[in-house]
């Protein structure tokens, strides 16, 4: 009888040890996966987390002589194509204009004139309080500053092309359909709504890695 009750209690004890052990994985667990999911800053405040990237060798780099070569051809195939289908010239500046009497609303609550100026005082004075290293890589330096307590971040980046005039440097980043031949992450970029009034519409796909959606 004595063998009995303690081989119950024996028993016991085991399936309490089994149960603190899964109540204690089952913690761990969610923890583990409360921590990816949110990244709290006051736990996982990343420091320097990239210093040299490796985005285009000096191999890889497209002259920019390449792109007014691509532009003329690509004008010349146009032309060549609608003399072709005996279609005026003029017929090309056209396009698509739909809506061409619609207005984009801009918000300017967001974007007033006082963000702007903001934005060309940095040209020549970095303002970073409150924001720290990132990264650097190719003559692009990025800060970031964090956003709440939900790991999210506000970011600030400075680059320059020294080898580059403004105008060269818009011709080649405001040529929509150029942009994803010189781009390898922007697969698709084409005018949505074109507007006498205010900018264009457009839709503008880039590719992120893994497990980051596209933008």
């Amino acid at each position: 009888m004595i063998k009995l009750q303690v081989l119950k209690f024996m028993g016991i004890l085991t399936i309490m040890k089994l149960g603190v052990f899964a109540v204690s994985a089952l913690s761990l667990l969610i923890a583990l996966t409360w921590v990816l999911v949110y990244c709290p800053v006051g736990i996982m405040k990343a420091n320097t987390v990239i210093h040299r990237a490796n985005v285009h060798s000096a191999g890889d780099r497209m002259k920019l002589e390449d792109y007014f070569d691509h532009y003329e051809d690509e004008l010349n195939q146009d032309l060549k194509k609608f003399k072709a289908d005996g279609k005026p010239v003029e017929y090309m500046e056209k396009g698509n204009k739909k809506h061409n009497n619609a207005e984009v609303v801009i918000p300017r609550k967001l974007w007033n004139d006082d963000v702007f100026d903001s934005m060309i005082h940095q040209l020549d004075h970095k303002e970073l309080d409150g924001y720290e290293f990132l990264a650097e890589s190719m003559n692009v330096t990025i800060y970031r500053t964090p956003k709440g307590n939900a790991g999210l971040y506000d970011y600030k980046l400075y680059a320059t092309l020294p080898d580059a005039s403004p105008e060269e440097i818009a011709s080649v980043f405001l040529d929509n359909k150029y942009r994803v031949v010189w781009d390898e992450y922007v697969t698709e970029l084409y005018v949505v709504q074109k507007n006498e009034k205010g900018p264009d519409v457009i839709y503008f796909n880039v590719d992120f890695p893994w497990p980051l959606s596209n933008r």
